[in-house]
């Protein structure tokens, strides 16, 4: 029987517990394999300490675009059925993807190009826009795109992200702000709440971590819901996944 591709973006501050949240369920699924794109390296620095006992984690390093689709490539390759995808930040990823298109357009760093439109604005250009809506940000968003479909319907394995949050701006779409009605939105592409079946908050209060419900599918709405252990909260008891019993596969592998 197929199962179900679990599709989770969690947000949050700093600190917040949503690179940790995605461990849990590796702790919690260990026949599973847990393939990371880590954009911070917060994910190596707990695999070293509290979560050194886990040995189903592959970390990618992702500091720039092309790392991000050559992690791609090779999840695709080797991720199987019940495995997961952890994409940490994936709000980094859009971000990486525009520094890209800067260098290979421009052939310059992006902190020079944006520093020379400034210089030009003051030296009296009439009008100046760092990107063109129409030639710029048309070939970004579909490098962009390419990429998440990929992720979306292509590798099989289940997807957890974690985005950072920003403030409501005038300039967003009345649909996306009523998605996230508590004022607190994923940074990164202004569509990546629709990519998700499951969206999440995560906070640090001062009696713990908690998680509550932005979008999800027939499932219990959390609002601040205690969860020092994501995998065990939501993941099993919520989503409804069961860990692989690795002892009965043996004795059934035994007759």
């Amino acid at each position: 029987m197929m199962i179900v591709r679990e599709k989770i973006l969690t947000i949050g501050s700093p600190g917040s517990g949503k690179s940790y949240a995605g461990l849990t369920i590796a702790r919690c699924f260990p026949e599973s394999h847990f393939f990371v794109m880590d954009s911070d390296d917060a994910i190596p620095r707990m695999l070293a300490t509290e979560f050194a006992d886990l040995k189903n984690v592959t970390v990618f390093a992702c500091s720039n675009w092309l790392d991000y689709v050559q992690a791609l490539e090779t999840v695709g390759k080797k991720a199987k059925e019940g495995d997961w995808l952890i994409v940490d930040l994936i709000s980094e990823a859009w971000t990486a993807v525009q520094n890209y298109y800067v260098r290979t357009v421009f052939q310059k760093d992006p902190g020079e190009y944006f520093m020379k439109v400034r210089l030009e604005l003051d030296e009296g250009a009439k009008k100046l826009s760092a990107l063109s809506g129409w030639v710029d940000w048309v070939v970004i968003k579909r490098v962009y795109n390419d990429w998440l479909r990929q992720i979306k319907y292509k590798v099989p394995c289940h997807i957890y992200a974690t985005a950072s949050v920003r403030a409501a701006r005038d300039a967003d779409e009345r649909e996306i702000k009523e998605m996230f009605a508590g004022g607190k939105m994923p940074e990164g592409e202004k569509h990546l709440g629709h990519e998700f079946h499951t969206i999440l908050s995560a906070e640090h209060l001062h009696d713990g971590w908690t998680m509550s419900t932005i979008k999800d599918r027939g499932r219990k709405l959390m609002d601040r819901q205690p969860m020092p252990n994501f995998g065990l909260g939501y993941v099993i008891a919520v989503a409804g996944l069961k860990p692989k019993a690795k002892a009965k596969k043996k004795e059934e592998d035994k007759k």
